[in-house]
């Protein structure tokens, strides 16, 4: 399931990139000394359980936000996913989360889309 989700770095930046927290499908929660994906409401978890948590964003939410931008492609061929955006630029990863990740800070950052 991790593989689905960004990981807690990469839920920073974007949060950083001010990627509004109910984008989010899911957090990461810090619990007995580490963080854990949380699936239920951050309110269905006792106060003592979870000290912090971080919006989680699935691949699905990183879709989402990617195609929210006109001129996207996205495709995968020979074990790549690519994503080009107006011809301009192409990213590529292995991981389709790393490479949806990389295109919506590319996107923002770059003002091609608002969070």
């Amino acid at each position: 399931m991790e593989e689905q989700v960004t990981t807690i770095e990469q839920s920073q930046r974007l949060w950083a990139l001010g990627i509004p927290e109910e984008r989010a499908s899911v957090r990461w929660g810090y619990c007995d000394g580490c963080y854990k994906l949380l699936f239920l409401p951050i309110n269905s978890y006792d106060e003592d359980v979870v000290i912090t948590s971080i919006p989680a964003f699935t691949v699905a939410d990183l879709m989402e936000i990617v195609m929210s931008s006109e001129n996207t492609t996205v495709f995968q061929r020979k074990g790549l996913c690519f994503i080009r955006y107006k011809r301009e630029i192409q990213i590529f990863s292995s991981s389709l989360r790393d490479v949806l990740f990389e295109a919506v800070e590319f996107l923002v950052k770059n003002i091609y889309i608002i969070p």
